[in-house]
């Protein structure tokens, strides 16, 4: 009973990392796009809220000269 238990847990903590980190990364990589800092909002992503980064890559110009 205790091992499915700490199965279960660990399924837990890892899909609830994966809904954390991996809209960050995706963040990230947008704004990289844009021409800012991919480490810098990746940090950003994580330690405050990946939808303020989003919203904040969204609304920052695109320093790229490519478009």
């Amino acid at each position: 009973m205790l091992a499915a238990s700490a199965i279960h847990a660990f399924f837990v903590i890892v899909v609830l990392l994966a809904i954390w980190l991996l809209p960050s990364w995706l963040v990230a990589r947008y704004a990289e796009r844009k021409g800012y800092s991919f480490v810098g909002f990746l940090i950003a992503a994580l330690l405050l809220s990946w939808v303020l980064a989003f919203l904040a890559a969204l609304f920052l110009r695109n320093r790229r000269s490519d478009t």
